[in-house]
Parts: C-alpha cells; sequence; structure tokens
C-alpha cells in the first residue's frame, strides 16, 4: 500500500494547551483543522497493527466546539511491548523516512522517561498503556497527521499539569505521573500547574509528542486553519487543545 503523498508547503503550527494535552486531543485538533482521514487511514493501515479503528464526532466543551477522535480497540487486548517491539512495527510499515523516524523518537524519550522511573535501562522497560494499540496509533497517527499537513515547523504554548492523583497501571501516583515529570524535565519544557483540576490534564504520550516535536514559543503566523480537539474528561472548564495552521507571517 502506498502512502499519499504530503501536502508541499512551509506551513507551520501552533498548538495552543490550556487544559492539558493528550495524544487523542492533539489528533484530535488536527482533523479539526483540515487532516483527511481517508489518506491517513491508509498511511496508518501499513503498521500492520489490526484490531482498531477511530470514531469521530463533533462536540461541545463549556461552548467551545471541536472534534472528539477516540481509538477503538476490539477486544481486551492490551499487549505489554518493550521499545524494540514497538520500533519494529514502525519501521517495517510503508510510512514515509520521516514520519517513522519522529515516531520511534518519541517512543524513545518515553522509554528514557519510564526507565528513570523505575531505575531500570530502557531495554528493560515494558509499556503498558503507552504500548496499547491506542497508544501508538495516537503517537504514529499525530506525526503523520502533521506529514500529510505539509507542516514544518511545531509550535506550542507553555504546557499544563493537573493535580491530585491518577491511577494507572503503577498503582496511584501524584500528578504529574513520574514519566510525564521526566519527560518534562529532560526537554526542559516550560509548564504550569492547575491546582483545580485534581486530576491528571497532560498524559505522557502527550508530553512525549510536544516535548519531541514542538519549540515552546508563538510564532509570527498567518494562519489559514484552525481546530479544536475535545478531550474525554468532564472538566469545569473547556477541556480542549488548540490549534493554528499556517504559513510564516511576511514582515
Amino acid at each position: 500500500m502506498v502512502v499519499p503523498p504530503r501536502v508541499t508547503s512551509d506551513r507551520v503550527a501552533y498548538v495552543d494547551i490550556s487544559s492539558g494535552a493528550s495524544g487523542n486531543m492533539l489528533l484530535g485538533a488536527l482533523t479539526d483543522a483540515g487532516l483527511d482521514l481517508v489518506g491517513w487511514n491508509e498511511g496508518m493501515a501499513t503498521l500492520g497493527v489490526g484490531g482498531w479503528g477511530i470514531t469521530v464526532e463533533r462536540r461541545d466543551s463549556h461552548g467551545v466546539e471541536g472534534t472528539f477522535l477516540d481509538v477503538v480497540v476490539e477486544g481486551h487486548d492490551r499487549p505489554h511491548r518493550d521499545l524494540t517491539d514497538i520500533e519494529d512495527i514502525i519501521t517495517a510499515s510503508d510510512l514515509p523516512v520521516k514520519v517513522k523516524a519522529r515516531s520511534i523518537a518519541v517512543f524513545r524519550r518515553l522509554a528514557r522517561a519510564e526507565a528513570r522511573a523505575h531505575g531500570t535501562d530502557i531495554a528493560a522497560v515494558r509499556f503498558h498503556e503507552v504500548g496499547a494499540v491506542d497508544s501508538i496509533v495516537d503517537t504514529v497517527g499525530f506525526v503523520l497527521g502533521l506529514e500529510l499537513l505539509g507542516v514544518e515547523r511545531l509550535h506550542a504554548s507553555q504546557l499544563v499539569v493537573g493535580s491530585g492523583t491518577v491511577r494507572c497501571a503503577h498503582g496511584v501516583l501524584p500528578v504529574p505521573a513520574p514519566a510525564t515529570r521526566n519527560i518534562l524535565d529532560e526537554a526542559g519544557v516550560p509548564y504550569r500547574r492547575r491546582p483545580d483540576a485534581g486530576t491528571e490534564l497532560l498524559t505522557p504520550t502527550g508530553a512525549a509528542l510536544l516535548a519531541e516535536l514542538a519549540t515552546f514559543s508563538r510564532p509570527e503566523l498567518a494562519v489559514e486553519s484552525s481546530g479544536v480537539g475535545i478531550g474525554s474528561r468532564e472538566l469545569p472548564w473547556p477541556n480542549v487543545v488548540r490549534l493554528e495552521l499556517g504559513r510564516p507571517a511576511s514582515r
């Protein structure tokens, strides 16, 4: 299967994070901004990972409309994969070389963070949530989406983490979870806490994607389209990621 060619452009994208971020929120924002999901699905099929699909719907979060994108996995099989397993899946695909390299770099960043959190080597890290099909789709899907939209540079605002605790495969952990905190610290990513959240707002996948791919500054941008990705959590405020897509503004 041949992956559709990317849009040839010098596009720049800016992600505005007001309520944290996850992989599916970022992918939803790209979809809302005009990502062709037919071409995207053709590319993702070359991963050779079956048993999943996506649902896409318009939603409103406290007056802000956008796209809610969810990865739906058939059955309850969530295999624990190590970094080599994930790299092999990506490398064997027919995705563009740049998409493969950037996707693998994101997973390596996640592996380093998990290894540091558990005092082990990255080769010994067994991914749980991240190794699941939906996280692979979120990660590779976002990288492929940027490529298909012709995004040369990704920028992001200061990130937002929540507060309280989060339940995951390793038990109940403080927010930000150790892996998320390690990603932010390693990359020197600017972030702020939201004490009134009482829950996780920034997931490890969302943190790794932005830490690996984004520059944390606001570019001068001639906006061509914009999109909003809606999160799954119901919060007292709009749980959204906003994205602007365009070209560098001429001075």
